[in-house]
């Protein structure tokens, strides 16, 4: 038998400056340590973290932050742009040649983007295309409040990934599990 795990997308800001720990709330930082003893999650991230790690201009601290990065299981990336072929009848079909296509922005990334900052929508987007089951993140001002914020507005997005907070998810789990399992 296949054993179930849940997967959890780890937002570039739980990892990426290690320098804001300090201001992380106890809470947090106490359902990090919950759930990194979590047997049935698995934590993934993307490329896109990799890429915001390279941008570092400390080398010693984008040396440690690959070294973390490392320890993460990776998603494929998915492509923010897609290829649509050219059919009868399509404004694709009017700006292509024949048999070919033109490129667009995945409505999805387009759509994250008129919510979101720029890059937590390719976070959210690579998380959200991987069929991942959570969203972890620290983010509250660009992210989490946005979403309290405009909760319909939010909810015309139809993600299916959950975006918490650590405390938010060790909640979660456990109205999931039974009362003689441990989170």
């Amino acid at each position: 038998m296949k054993e179930e795990f849940l997967k959890i997308y780890i937002d570039s800001n739980l990892i990426s400056d290690l320098s804001k720990v300090v201001n992380f709330k106890q809470e947090e930082i106490d359902a990090l340590e919950e759930l990194s003893e979590d047997s049935k999650l698995k934590f993934y991230t993307s490329e896109k973290t990799k890429r915001e790690i390279d941008k570092y201009q400390n080398l010693k601290k984008q040396g440690y932050l690959k070294f973390i990065y490392s320890w993460l299981n990776k998603i494929p990336e998915k492509n923010i742009i897609e290829f649509i072929p050219a059919t009868f009848n399509s404004v694709a079909f009017n700006e292509a040649t024949f048999n070919g296509g033109a490129n667009s922005e995945d409505l999805l990334f387009t759509n994250l983007k008129q919510f979101f900052d720029k890059d937590d929508a390719e976070h959210i987007f690579q998380a959200e295309k991987n069929k991942l089951d959570y969203f972890l993140t620290l983010d509250e001002k660009t992210i989490l409040n946005r979403i309290k914020r405009e909760p319909d507005r939010f909810k015309k997005l139809h993600l299916k990934i959950q975006i918490v907070l650590p405390s938010q998810l060790v909640n979660k789990l456990k109205s999931m599990y039974l009362p003689n399992e441990k989170i």
